[in-house]
């Protein structure tokens, strides 16, 4: 936990409230919820064959045992879902069921009796949230959309386990819930931690906007179950938006902490790399809409040239042009460059709707754009020849404009260029208001031989 805590302060993620899913809060919330949709009628009764292993003599939860997929044939996917097709399974449909723990294939099936989740009374408003909901992107609800018209079977939601969220109902006392039901109520009983009873209010209000970012195995769970389980309690906000991720692949291979392919979060801070240059790295790489590759070439290339070469140049150019042929002082141009003004607010205008819809990744090409449109302006204007402090100005401008715009991605530099402006304005409009420059050393340093650092 702690060390989980660590990694996400050394990359800048900060929360609220930083939960975990074994505190009592989160116990009590799922046996609410539970009890809620017992009575609703969406919790049926059945039986299931649980996976037990002889050689570890312990039962398995369903993610650790591995075979091969009864629909691709891919021989590693977990018991719960496959990750190459993307298909849900229970763990009996495995072909060749190997334990996790001991690489075994002693792996047999309990019979007993389960408790499971049946959205038939919901789905069809399930549907009807997702095609009318507009804020999903195409392809998230096309994946959901054809698991729907698969037919959903009624899925489990206990396990045979001795640690989880015990069941709150006679007769299944002895089971605990299984992990896919209850964590995504995770998200209400973190709320409930942080503001107490006024967090039930906040999550029924209907103008309560809630995100969810999560990888592409995840997108059935919050955009079917976990709806269905919203619909079934019928006391909170569906989600806005899901915010489904596909792949990213390290060297056109997929991560595995357990081969040791890949860089991780500890690499990722022994290296000296600031964590800015993997933020944007990853931001300009980030999978939104299709799978996309890691390299340690490109990771360089993009830094020197995309960051540094674009971004980092008109800030360094600038404020060193405007401390040697200003003084440091800008005052009020003395003509409006109204051409300009309206390709700034244009660009602005198309970064604000991305960062709005969840398009990280096209806000930020966008905010490169519109730095290299003061480059361009730069070199047009050429105010070291002409000593032209209007045009000083507005690259200027467009430089304080782009720090506001790329501080969710570079948090630790834009704070740094900001500092140069003295009383920067907040404006994402270019502002007419005079300015005294600090002196401004380079932000950024140059990746060099980044294939040795990792």
């Amino acid at each position: 936990y702690l060390e989980h805590k660590a990694i996400y302060e050394w990359f800048q993620i900060s929360y609220d409230n930083f939960s975990r899913t074994s505190r009592e809060i989160h116990h009590s919330e799922v046996h609410r919820f539970f009890h809620s949709l017992y009575k609703a009628k969406l919790i049926t009764e059945g039986t299931l064959s649980t996976p037990f292993c002889s050689d570890c003599s312990k039962g398995l939860a369903d993610r650790y045992i591995y075979g091969t997929c009864p629909h691709c044939s891919y021989e590693s996917a977990n018991g719960d879902q496959c990750e190459q097709c993307g298909t849900t399974l229970e763990s009996t449909e495995l072909k060749i069921p190997h334990c996790a723990f001991c690489n075994q294939i002693n792996v047999t099936f309990k019979e007993s009796r389960h408790l499971f989740l049946d959205l038939n009374q919901v789905i069809t408003k399930v549907e009807e949230w997702l095609r009318s909901n507009t804020a999903i992107r195409k392809q998230v609800r096309n994946l959901a959309l054809g698991w729907i018209k698969k037919g959903l079977r009624p899925r489990c939601i206990t396990r045979d386990l001795k640690w989880g969220i015990p069941v709150p109902l006679d007769g299944y006392r002895d089971k605990v819930f299984y992990v896919w039901f209850e964590n995504v109520i995770g998200y209400l009983s973190a709320t409930v931690e942080l503001l107490g009873e006024e967090a039930h209010s906040l999550w029924s209000d209907e103008s309560t906007k809630t995100y969810y970012f999560l990888g592409k195995d995840n997108i059935p769970f919050h955009t079917i179950y976990w709806p269905g389980e919203l619909l079934g309690d019928k006391n909170y906000v569906l989600p806005h938006n899901v915010v489904g991720l596909q792949y990213l692949t390290y060297e056109g291979k997929k991560f595995s902490k357990s081969k040791g392919y890949g860089i991780f979060a500890d690499q990722a801070i022994a290296s000296d790399i600031p964590s800015d240059y993997w933020r944007f790295y990853l931001t300009w790489i980030i999978p939104e809409t299709s799978d996309t590759n890691f390299s340690l070439t490109d990771f360089e290339e993009r830094i020197n040239k995309e960051l540094i070469g674009n971004y980092g140049n008109l800030i360094h150019r600038t404020v060193s042009l405007i401390n040697q042929k200003c003084a440091g002082k800008l005052q009020v141009p003395r003509r409006r460059d109204t051409d300009l003004e309206a390709k700034i607010a244009e660009h602005v205008d198309k970064i604000v709707r991305h960062y709005d819809a969840c398009e990280i990744r096209s806000a930020l090409h966008e905010t490169l754009a519109l730095s290299d449109c003061g480059n361009g302006y730069l070199s047009t204007k050429q105010p070291w020849k002409t000593n032209d402090p209007d045009s000083l100005f507005y690259a200027a401008e467009i430089g304080r404009i782009a720090a506001l715009l790329l501080s969710p991605v570079i948090p630790t530099s834009c704070e740094q260029i900001l500092q140069c402006y003295g009383e920067a304005s907040e404006s994402l409009r270019v502002t007419f208001v005079e300015r005294e420059f600090a002196e401004v050393e380079p932000v950024f340093t140059r990746l060099e031989r980044l294939h040795e650092k990792l």
